[in-house]
């Protein structure tokens, strides 16, 4: 696991090892929601009323969250590499 966000109790992290779709999960007030590298669609869990925040900061990180993904994948991991056109 990596953290790639941690602020006033917002942690942000992507793991080494996981399913497809690339997702990235957020924790926050003791919430879990898992989402969408690709269009931060909400995949599972909660925080749907902090969506739009989730959102807003997608946007101004996604190439963070791809450049991420792609850094700690195991070379045998399922799910490869993350391609903006995938």
């Amino acid at each position: 696991e990596e953290t790639v966000f941690n602020l006033n109790g917002i942690k942000i992290e992507i793991f080494s090892n996981e399913h497809p779709p690339p997702h990235f999960r957020v924790k926050y007030a003791g919430e879990v929601a898992n989402y969408s590298i690709k269009d931060c669609t909400q995949l599972n869990g909660g925080l749907r009323k902090w969506y739009r925040n989730i959102r807003e900061w997608h946007t101004n990180h996604k190439q963070m969250l791809i450049d991420t993904w792609n850094r700690i994948r195991p070379i045998d991991c399922t799910v490869g590499q993350y391609r903006e056109n995938s």
